[in-house]
């Protein structure tokens, strides 16, 4: 089968999406949630990341972030491991800013290795292919989203939900971290390994910034404008703002 081929039984388009009529009629949505009080393993926003709860998104697990992004959650005992995948589109920037010429997948490999044991925490090794929840060598996602709770919530637990992208704004703090990820999901989405020019302004990619207004969690209203000067100028990009519990 080949690469067009493999998208385009994935490609089902929605001109309007009511993401948080979605969201409202969701089925225990709570188990979306990660539980409280207990660590998180850092891994990628892939859309294909097959892990559940008790998670923290960040593209390659960190390897394009100063270590100042991570480490601080160590502190609070809130990180227990760390993992890589392969197919890893950040991992495969990082190698080519590195002038890295071999393979992108252990270099990411090697990143996620080494951070681990730099935090005394395990590597919970590398997810392969067919452990993946998309095709290999291809992005199916449509959608990122950005989570601003502060507990951490992963969308693509959530029946109904559009597989997407995942980034833990809230876990990790930063609107300037949260933005690069969303450049950077926007860019595969685009790219020759996305759906690329089937996104138009008609059936653009879909950009969601969800929050729950708990202590801790980013105000909707942040969210939105954070997510918007990043999608500015780009008709072929949408935002949509959903509060859980609403």
């Amino acid at each position: 089968m080949s690469h067009t081929e493999s998208l385009e039984q994935y490609w089902k388009p929605e001109p309007e999406r009511d993401y948080q009529r979605t969201f409202d009629q969701a089925p225990q949505i709570q188990h979306a949630y990660n539980e409280p009080g207990q660590p998180v393993v850092v891994a990628c926003i892939d859309e294909g990341m097959p892990r559940g709860r008790n998670v923290a998104f960040i593209a390659g697990s960190g390897i394009l972030e100063e270590d100042s992004v991570i480490d601080p959650l160590l502190g609070s005992g809130a990180i227990h491991g760390m993992t890589s995948h392969a197919g890893c589109g950040a991992a495969a920037l990082a190698a080519r800013e590195a002038g890295f010429q071999g393979d992108s997948d252990a270099y990411g490999e090697t990143f996620a290795q080494t951070k681990a044991e730099a935090l005394g925490i395990p590597y919970e090794g590398s997810i392969t292919a067919s452990d993946m929840r998309r095709p290999a060598h291809v992005h199916i996602a449509d959608t990122f989203y950005v989570d601003g709770t502060a507990r951490g919530f992963n969308p693509n637990l959530v029946d109904g939900a559009p597989l997407g992208f995942v980034h833990s704004r809230g876990i990790f703090g930063s609107a300037e971290v949260g933005q690069r990820q969303v450049e950077l999901g926007i860019a595969i989405a685009m790219g020759p390994h996305g759906f690329g020019e089937r996104f138009t302004t008609e059936h653009p990619f879909h950009v969601v910034v969800i929050t729950d207004n708990q202590p801790g969690s980013v105000p909707l209203g942040t969210l939105l404008q954070e997510a918007e000067a990043v999608a500015a100028g780009n008709p072929r990009v949408k935002v949509h703002g959903v509060t859980i519990g609403a």
